[in-house]
């Protein structure tokens, strides 16, 4: 925690300068230092979140592998390989017909 405290000020004020999100000539030093302050937070909460969130999930590894499984898509890595064979001569109509009917048939086995 130590050094997020140390290094959140210093991001807090070198990201908004470098990347031309607050030019020091249009505005005050009071105007200058709420931004910075604002920005710092912004650090030390993003920084912190995402390291809480790396070390609370479970199987770590997992999410770098199959991030996709870890937001909830239905699909099983097999089922998307073959998607594009499975589609030849099909229309897009009848792919989003299909679409609907297989979400329609999850949420009914998840209940």
């Amino acid at each position: 925690m130590g050094i997020r405290l140390w290094l959140s000020p210093v991001f807090g004020v070198l990201i908004p300068s470098f990347s031309g999100l607050v030019d020091p000539v249009r505005h005050g030093a009071a105007g200058l230092l709420a931004t910075y302050v604002y920005f710092s937070f912004c650090a030390f909460t993003i920084w912190t979140t995402n390291r809480w969130l790396y070390l609370r999930l479970p199987r770590r590894e997992d999410w770098l592998e199959n991030p996709l499984r870890r937001i909830g898509v239905p699909y099983t890595d097999d089922e998307i390989a073959k998607s594009a064979e499975q589609l030849k001569g099909k229309t897009e109509e009848d792919a989003v017909i299909a679409y609907l009917q297989n979400l329609g048939l999850a949420l009914r086995n998840a209940r």
